[in-house]
């Protein structure tokens, strides 16, 4: 699930920039999703009501109210999640089998609670929206140098089954709860540090960088490498202020193009096999605007294209019997020495690795270098 009212995922691990980037800074940390509600309806295991806990009836009922998707007919959706929910369950615990599972009963009551807030009056919305707006009220703003700052995203994502992009070999696992003990707070020295809205908690660490612009950070819970930031408003001037210096460095680049282009056609020809798919990659990026892209299956970039990402046609031609295929081939080895497409188009085709759609291109070149 992507949304960007929830923290915003980098794989850049947190860590001093390039400069002062504000001298005081005061905010109130982040919101955390309610605590689960038992609805202590029962699902069947081999046709017989189970009795489960908060936190396991929890995790079934994030799979119960999936049951009308695509994704709880997915063979990875499903082996991740009962993977993950066994561990929940424990190993002494008598579900076993996911196909003895049934989960009808939590769906039921999840379709009659669907209808329940359908049935809602417009003063009943109004007030649920209303007591929503002020319980976040607070944790909307920053104050920067001085200056109220509206932040972009200050609410931590709440537990549920990862969905992905495409056929994400991760669907289905759980993204457990997030607690105060996962949350990095950066704040300004000399301000007071957010409270802590769950009893018992803390943060983990509160730190004072002021070369920085994150306010929050936690590592992401189905891919521990990444991170989870709250940054300011895009409408804020820190924001403004890092948008600014990416267009000048696009407005400086205009001047390397040319040189740019040079020396990719002419790494086409080169002996290292690192440069010459280098080349091909920076043409790709150049012509048809496409990016390096990152590790994750989607979206896709040009490091981590599959084969039904960039199919190549081939055009026969039709040639007169009486021409030889050395002269052939001589002239079209003279076409490609001639057209910089052409060329690029058979490197392009040599990187590839196998034929079928799950296949990816040869991954010599990595998105951070490229």
């Amino acid at each position: 699930m992507k949304n960007s009212q929830f923290s915003k995922i980098m794989k850049v691990p947190p860590g001093s920039g390039g400069g002062k980037k504000w001298t005081t800074l005061e905010h109130n940390g982040v919101i955390f999703p309610p605590p689960y509600k038992p609805h202590g309806v029962k699902m069947l295991y081999n046709g017989k009501p189970i009795d489960l806990t908060p936190e396991q009836e929890e995790v079934a009922t994030m799979f119960a109210v999936m049951k009308d998707t695509d994704y709880a007919a997915k063979p990875t959706f499903i082996d991740n999640f009962f993977t993950d929910w066994r561990k929940v369950l424990g190993k002494n615990h008598i579900i076993k089998n996911f196909e003895l599972c049934d989960f009808t009963p939590i769906y039921e009551w999840h379709l009659r609670e669907k209808e329940r807030k359908k049935q809602m009056t417009t003063e009943e919305k109004k007030t649920l929206r209303e007591d929503k707006l002020k319980q976040e009220e607070k944790y909307m703003w920053a104050v920067v140098d001085g200056v109220k700052e509206k932040v972009g995203n200050f609410r931590v994502e709440p537990p549920g089954l990862f969905r992905g992009r495409g056929e994400h070999p991760k669907m289905g696992k759980l993204k457990r709860r997030i607690l105060p003990s996962d949350i990095t707070i950066n704040i300004g020295k000399g301000a007071p540090v957010p409270e802590c809205p769950i009893p018992g908690e803390s943060w983990k660490e509160v730190k004072h960088d002021n070369t920085v612009t994150w306010l929050a950070f936690w590592n992401d819970p189905i891919n521990p490498k990444d991170f989870k930031y709250v940054f300011l408003a895009a409408s804020s001037s820190l924001k403004g202020q890092s948008d600014k210096e990416k267009y000048e460095k696009s407005r400086k680049l205009k001047g390397h193009i040319q040189r740019i282009r040079e020396n990719y056609t002419k790494d086409f020809k080169n002996k290292d096999v690192t440069r010459r798919q280098i080349a091909v990659a920076t043409y790709l990026i150049d012509k048809l605007a496409l990016r390096a892209g990152n590790e994750k299956v989607h979206p896709t970039g040009i490091c981590l294209m599959a084969m039904s990402d960039a199919p190549i046609y081939y055009t026969v031609f039709e040639y007169i019997s009486d021409v030889s295929v050395g002269n052939l081939v001589s002239y079209l080895w003279k076409l490609l020495s001639c057209k910089t497409e052409l060329v690029c188009l058979l490197l392009y085709d040599l990187f590839c690795i196998g034929t079928s759609n799950t296949r990816i291109i040869k991954n010599i070149v990595a998105p951070r270098p490229l």
